[in-house]
């Protein structure tokens, strides 16, 4: 029998559980669904991560959305996210990381990096069948919440890459660079925002100069408390109180 959240150890019931309940106290629309797995979602949004539960010492393997493991904070010494090593499935494309959560990890730490390094990724579906390139100026077809290159791995460090040579790495909303708070390992923490939401407009040509913005986590988990996300002025603005 496959292991869920009804037979697997109390241990991993309780985590579980413990993720959720740090998810509500974050945002109240957050629930969960429970079949072979359970995954995390918001009311209007597709699911952000999977928990597959385990019944010895690794509590979990928790797969989410989003391309960058190397930008979420470990949860301990031996809880780091990482990328998939086999790729191909559709699934397997929509949460190609994970992290394998051992006994003695914190629920609410989970829950605060799935809130802010995955939740943003769960906007409608929109997949490109047809993805293409204009190759002379590095132009970017976008279709969905992750942009589309050949590779997967590669097409979020292009678009990132000119968005932060245009901006630097200072957030746009409460202009606060992290290293300035946090040090050198901060150096390169900050998020790359879509103005508009993809899965507002559907396939298009991204410019990383004018649809993208430098956000901070901070910043970034704040426009998206709402659908559609606050815009850069309207957070700036309530910064300013």
């Amino acid at each position: 029998m496959a292991t869920n959240h009804e037979n697997c150890s109390s241990e991993s019931r309780e985590f579980c559980d413990s993720v959720l309940e740090s998810l509500q106290s974050i945002t109240p629309e957050s629930f969960r669904v429970t079949t072979s797995t359970c995954a995390f979602a918001v009311k209007g949004s597709n699911r952000f991560a999977h928990l597959y539960h385990k019944q010895d010492s690794l509590l979990a393997t928790v797969y989410l959305r989003g391309d960058e493991p190397e930008l979420i904070p470990p949860l301990s010494d031996s809880a780091m996210f990482q990328l998939r090593e086999k790729m191909g499935s559709k699934w397997a494309e929509e949460f190609p990381t994970l992290i394998h959560i051992p006994t003695g990890a914190s629920p609410s730490a989970l829950a605060e990096r799935l809130f802010t390094f995955s939740l943003p990724f769960a906007g409608k579906k929109s997949r490109l069948k047809t993805p293409t390139l204009r190759l002379n100026d590095i132009m970017i077809v976008d279709g969905k919440i992750r942009t589309v290159l050949s590779t997967r791995y590669e097409r979020s460090k292009i678009l990132r890459t000119r968005c932060l040579a245009h901006f630097g790495y200072q957030c746009q909303g409460c202009k606060i660079l992290m290293a300035d708070r946090y040090g050198s390992i901060a150096e390169i923490l900050i998020h790359v925002h879509h103005i508009e939401r993809l899965a507002d407009t559907g396939e298009r040509i991204i410019d990383p100069t004018s649809d993208l913005v430098p956000l901070c986590p901070n910043c970034h988990a704040v426009v998206h408390l709402k659908t559609p996300p606050i815009t850069l002025a309207e957070l700036q603005t309530m910064l300013q109180r």
